[in-house]
């Protein structure tokens, strides 16, 4: 495990410098934060989609055995029929607990490993780095338009928000869509009618979160650029301490310090009431899917169509993806809240470089010791 967690820390260069300026469109800023890391990413998603697929297939192997116990009914109470149970179906249900033993700490575990080892602390260096980098070369009057500490704070909340928005489609969108397509798969293997009772209720959750996540991001950035600027302003006044107890009026501070808290709650006021309305509705469609898919593949059992397994099947899958709605809604929220940051990130941090190196500049040290032998 130790040789495992070390190959882990070295799957991409954290170091790696980027290819030209940050670009301004939100993709291809992303795209250039994690330039060198995509490799690691899609093995990291890979140990998501076989976790998602093999408690799919756990839960079809529950409903299977239910299916079993049901045809063998009442005779199981002899000693000789459970034998004979025994001898024809025992390899078979050994190695369905065996699978269900192992698989998912296997996929989870790798996953995880990947993601706390790997990804997450290596994008989070790549981004600031690239982006520091950047804001070394501006002009001295880049740095005296804005607050230093303000430009430091967005640095390092651009890099926290690539690298958890990156890491929730690595880990939440992959598992969330590999679970839905899995159980899609096997509810319409069971009814077809419990799967197009599953896909309606998957419409009416997207279309609920299309229609939140976009307002959720707007009050995201808001709440991200409140953030910053408290930040800049309270670290700036510390920061040249002196100049404000030699000039400044110390009730102007205490002022300013105050109108940016204020803007900060009310930004945080507003997101919170956006996610209050966006969580109540999530709730009442997660507490709506048993209902429904049990329902119906009671309905169905009842007019002989549908086994007990079918049905157990239906109550598994209803109950986890009604848990996971929750799960995955606060995580796309997360997801857009982070969009907001980046792109709050975005306006201030990549503008161009003023003064930039001609195409044929040379290293400084290199030009001075030319022009020096030429003296000579």
């Amino acid at each position: 495990f130790a040789r495992l967690a070390d190959r882990a820390t070295t799957l991409f260069d954290p170091t790696a410098a980027a290819k030209g300026p940050p670009p301004r469109g939100l993709l291809a800023f992303i795209g250039w934060s994690a330039r060198g890391a995509w490799g690691a990413g899609c093995l990291a998603m890979a140990f998501q989609i076989g976790l998602a697929a093999s408690e799919v297939v756990a839960a079809w192997m529950i409903a299977w055995v239910v299916d079993l116990g049901a045809a063998a009914g009442p005779t199981l109470g002899t000693a000789e029929a459970r034998s004979a149970f025994l001898s024809e179906h025992g390899l078979t249900l050994i190695g369905a607990g065996l699978f269900v033993l192992a698989a998912r700490p296997f996929f989870m575990m790798f996953g995880s490993g990947l993601m706390s080892l790997s990804l997450q602390p290596g994008i989070f260096q790549l981004t600031v780095f690239r982006l520091h980098r950047h804001t070394l070369g501006q002009s001295v009057k880049y740095f005296e338009d804005d607050y230093a500490g303000r430009i430091s704070q967005k640095q390092v909340h651009t890099g926290n928000a690539v690298t958890e928005l990156l890491s929730e489609v690595v880990q939440a969108v992959s598992f969330a869509g590999a679970t839905l397509i899995a159980a899609l798969v096997a509810l319409g293997a069971a009814d077809w009618r419990l799967c197009i009772a599953l896909g309606v209720w998957l419409a009416a959750y997207l279309t609920w979160i299309s229609w939140m996540l976009p307002r959720l991001r707007e009050a995201a950035r808001e709440r991200a650029d409140a953030q910053s600027g408290l930040s800049g302003q309270l670290v700036d006044t510390i920061a040249h301490m002196e100049t404000v107890k030699l000039f400044a009026h110390a009730g102007r501070e205490e002022a300013q310090a105050g109108d940016a808290l204020e803007r900060l709650r009310a930004a945080k006021i507003a997101f919170g009431r956006l996610v209050w309305v966006y969580r109540g509705v999530i709730a009442a469609l997660a507490g709506a899917l048993p209902l429904v898919l049990v329902g119906l593949a009671l309905w169905l059992w009842s007019a002989g169509v549908a086994s007990p397994g079918d049905v157990t099947l239906a109550g598994f899958l209803a109950l986890r993806i009604g848990q996971m709605s929750g799960w995955i809604s606060f995580t796309a929220m997360g997801m857009f809240a982070n969009v907001g940051v980046v792109e709050d990130g975005i306006r201030t941090l990549p503008p161009a470089h003023e003064l930039p190196d001609a195409d044929d500049a040379a290293a400084f040290e290199t030009h001075a010791r030319t022009q020096l032998a030429r003296a000579m």
